[in-house]
């Protein structure tokens, strides 16, 4: 059986949803603003065309590349590629997850701010036992869930796709669904206290739902083939979308944000309006005609925006770095001028690059000496 090499496994994606990297990019840009301390971005970032958010689409998205990438080896090396393939993310996720929790416990320590302390306190008052929790994925504070919620998804797809083969659709589609409805009753939802056990912000039977959602829909659409929605559908995604987004920035329909908290959008349990609005956006960005699309996703900033989406790991990877020390300076970010906290959010923002440049030349490199080893391929 020919299993994928390590480094094949490690490329990037390259099917024809080039527009799919970019609106990727752009989901780890506005996540980045919308995670940084106060500033007036936020009202543009969050939420801004609905009750859903960046982190709706870039759950989607990765599990629909993921469901892509593992369709195509399951048709070319066969099952135990597809187990081995997700088992090598998983681990590079988990080892990425490690990384960023000892480096934490090593700035904590070394430079104790009242910040900090607000977040990971366990990480103060027993350290040894908080980064040992947080390595053991029980002790998740701030952004730290997020690695260990791929870890968990890339584990568990085998399973998915493995009954899929088995044309047991249904029955994978009913437990997803199945998952989610417990998680509405908040029986699995995580606690908010940060001093004590603390697995996630976000209560990942819900979410589940959106990545797995995701990796049946890269399923079907393995052969990149084009998208396509009927008109009526467009209709229905019209009419739930537009009056749900004049809700969410109309103000003086403000108290109608009261239900942001409850069942129908909550974001940390992916409340069914938020899911229905987040999906008849979807149908709306897929009624696009493909050309212009892909013209967009050709333009320079596009280019850009999908450079970030096609590394979209070591980017990740940095944001995370990047909030876990920028909040340390929180009530200092809050007595800026509101100019000084835009110029420090952009700032920080276009940092973004940085670490997606440094892995696009990387793989360059490794393009460049496959190309060297086996010149009669070229």
């Amino acid at each position: 059986m020919d299993i994928p090499s390590n480094r094949q496994l490690a490329t990037p994606f390259s099917g024809r949803y080039i527009w799919i990297d970019m609106i990727r990019g752009l989901c780890l840009l506005l996540m980045n603003v919308d995670h940084l301390p106060g500033n007036p971005l936020q009202h543009l970032t969050y939420e801004p065309l609905g009750f859903f958010t960046a982190a709706h689409v870039f759950v989607l998205l990765s599990g629909f590349i993921n469901g892509r990438q593992l369709a195509r080896i399951q048709i070319q090396s066969g099952s135990q590629a597809v187990r081995r393939a997700s088992w090598l993310k998983a681990r590079k996720v988990y080892l990425w997850h490690a990384a960023t929790v000892l480096v934490t416990f090593v700035l904590v320590r070394a430079f104790p701010d009242w910040d900090w302390q607000a977040i990971f306190r366990l990480y103060f008052s027993h350290p040894f036992s908080a980064a040992a929790g947080s390595l053991l994925l029980i002790y998740l504070p701030g952004l730290f869930f997020i690695l260990p919620a791929y870890a968990l998804f890339f584990v568990l797809a085998p399973v998915i796709m493995e009954q899929v083969e088995r044309n047991r659709t249904r029955l994978v589609v009913a437990a997803i669904a199945g998952a989610w409805v417990v998680a509405q009753t908040n029986l699995l939802l995580p606690s908010e206290d940060p001093g004590r056990f603390y697995m996630s912000y976000f209560n990942l039977a819900a979410w589940q739902a959106v990545f797995f959602t995701g990796l049946l829909l890269g399923r079907r659409t393995r052969s990149g083939a084009p998208i396509h929605v009927s008109k009526w559908l467009v209709r229905v995604a019209a009419l739930i979308s537009v009056p749900l987004m004049l809700l969410r920035h109309v103000r003086y329909l403000s108290p109608w944000e009261y239900y942001r908290n409850a069942a129908l959008v909550n974001p940390r349990n992916a409340g069914w309006l938020g899911l229905l609005d987040f999906a008849a956006v979807a149908v709306l960005v897929c009624a696009i005609p493909a050309h212009l699309r892909d013209r967009t996703a050709e333009s320079a900033v596009g280019r850009a925006l999908r450079l970030l989406g096609r590394h979209m790991l070591p980017v990740y990877i940095w944001h995370v770095a990047l909030w876990t020390v920028l909040v340390r300076y929180d009530e200092r970010f809050g007595g800026m001028s509101a100019l000084k906290q835009t110029v420090m959010a952009i700032a920080a923002t276009s940092t973004l690059f940085m670490p997606a440049l440094v892995a696009a030349q990387r793989y360059r490199a490794v393009e460049k000496l496959q190309s060297a080893s086996h010149p009669a391929a070229q």
